[in-house]
């Protein structure tokens, strides 16, 4: 037999499961800081890249509709007044659907990664099993 009285072993035992509980939620907020901290680092970077990104791709955008503006009015023999619009149109419709795959597969990488603390659940379901066993 123990030295020790029941009520003691059970506000024992109480304080202990207070402070694995307490454990498991600063685990849990130490996880969640830290998936935070890494979902702002990316979010900065990506933010400065869209304003170069945008400056080169007015850019780029203008240069491709000049260059259409010439082939089309030059190498095909089209009137300008139809190279005017059809030049533009081409582009958006070109640069619409690389922007909608794009699109497409950065919704599907964001929507994979999640802010769950995945660790720490685990850990709990095991201590809960730990515990009821």
């Amino acid at each position: 037999m123990s030295d020790k009285p029941t009520v003691e072993i059970v506000k024992e035992l109480s304080d202990l499961t207070l402070d694995l509980v307490k454990k498991e939620v600063d685990l849990a907020k130490a996880e969640l800081e830290k998936r935070g901290e890494t979902y702002v680092t990316h979010a900065k970077a990506l933010s400065g890249s869209v304003f170069l990104f945008a400056g080169a791709g007015f850019a780029g955008v203008y240069a491709l509709v000049e260059l259409l503006n010439v082939i089309l009015i030059q190498g095909l023999a089209i009137s300008p007044a139809v190279a005017l619009w059809l030049s533009p149109l081409l582009v958006a419709v070109a640069l619409g659907t690389t922007g909608w795959f794009v699109w497409k597969r950065a919704t599907r990488k964001f929507s994979q990664a999640t802010l769950i603390p995945q660790h720490s659940i685990k850990q709990i379901e095991e201590d809960i099993e730990c515990l009821t066993n």
